[in-house]
């Protein structure tokens, strides 16, 4: 389980942040009928 663990901090979790980063550069460049996901601000604010 520790080593589960560790291979999570030290690999998952720096990857899932560079994908999100990645995400977050390309949602604010291309247009909103093109991005097939919710914006994070979609996600917060949705009614």
């Amino acid at each position: 389980m520790a080593a589960e663990a560790r291979h999570s901090h030290d690999a998952v979790i720096p990857a899932m942040v560079s994908l999100r980063e990645t995400a977050d550069q390309i949602e604010a460049i291309l247009p909103d009928d093109l991005w097939p996901l919710p914006t994070y601000r979609e996600m917060l604010f949705i009614k």
